[in-house]
């Protein structure tokens, strides 16, 4: 399991946990509402922040093996052109 995933499901769980510690909490209607709003867009931002992290190290994996990649091909064609180079003169 990824990191980004473990990340998110802890996220989501504090979420959930702390609706439904605010909906057995003893409020009037509005005040619970406006908690629940409160604690939700907090943790609707933390999810946010969470998952913007998240995409960019994906981003930078991706790259970073795209150019390992193209570092290989590069010298593996280097090599081939040099092997013909050689047949080629014998």
């Amino acid at each position: 399991m990824s990191a980004g995933k473990v990340a998110l499901g802890l996220v989501a769980a504090a979420a959930t946990g702390a609706v439904l510690g605010l909906l057995f909490a003893p409020s009037k209607g509005k005040v619970l509402r406006r908690k629940i709003r409160s604690v939700t867009a907090k943790e609707m931002e933390d999810l946010k922040d969470k998952y913007d992290e998240f995409a960019e190290n994906v981003s930078k994996s991706y790259e970073k093996v795209k150019e390992n990649i193209n570092d290989f091909a590069r010298k593996n064609m280097n090599h081939h052109d040099e092997k013909i180079k050689t047949a080629e003169s014998n």
